[in-house]
């Protein structure tokens, strides 16, 4: 059986026979470390342990800071590589709802493994803040495919993928503050 260590700085767990010298987590040397014994199922830490929503929540916190950089780019300077950005803002914004959307349902999954309901505070915030990132990304649509003219709607482009970018990062300073959180067996 392995045996499992954890950090009494940072929290962080490791297996006994990868430890080296210091945390790898936080740099404290390895006298720091206590033994660790994890005390879920094991189907819930299966589940965990494939880390889907810290995976897949990337992928919209990606778009949507690349549609920000984009038309920012566009408005400082129009000529640079215009035809190319517009048309890249044109597909993230088109994928963005989708990526969102999987990282909700990802997230309401291992939020149920972790704490075995939905109904929690921080849990609540974020399906909030998760479903205004989705209303914001499907209104990063607009532009491109409703309005038909991308170039006059940069501004509009800029402001809702600032909205994005806020929303993601409220659900990451969430998401952290859960990600030690989880209730045993």
């Amino acid at each position: 059986m392995v045996k499992l260590l954890r950090c009494r700085v940072c929290g962080f767990v490791i297996k006994e026979n990868k430890l080296k010298d210091n945390c790898p987590a936080c740099g404290y040397p390895s006298s720091v470390f206590e033994p660790y014994e994890e005390e879920i199922s094991e189907e819930r830490k299966r589940i965990l342990n494939l880390d889907l929503h810290p995976i897949l929540v990337h992928f919209p916190e990606a778009s949507s800071t690349i549609i920000f950089l984009l038309a920012l780019i566009t408005l400082i300077a129009p000529t640079f590589f215009r035809s190319y950005i517009l048309g890249t803002i044109i597909i993230l914004s088109l994928l963005l709802p989708f990526f969102t959307v999987i990282g909700i349902l990802s997230g309401l999954i291992d939020g149920k493994v972790r704490l075995k309901k939905l109904k929690t505070p921080l849990l609540i915030r974020k399906i909030i803040i998760g479903s205004t990132f989705v209303i914001l990304a499907i209104l990063l649509i607009l532009p491109s495919y409703v309005f038909g003219n991308i170039e006059e709607n940069l501004i509009y482009i800029f402001i809702l993928s600032l909205g994005c970018l806020i929303c993601g990062t409220f659900l990451g300073l969430i998401g952290k503050k859960l990600t030690r959180t989880l209730i045993r067996k």
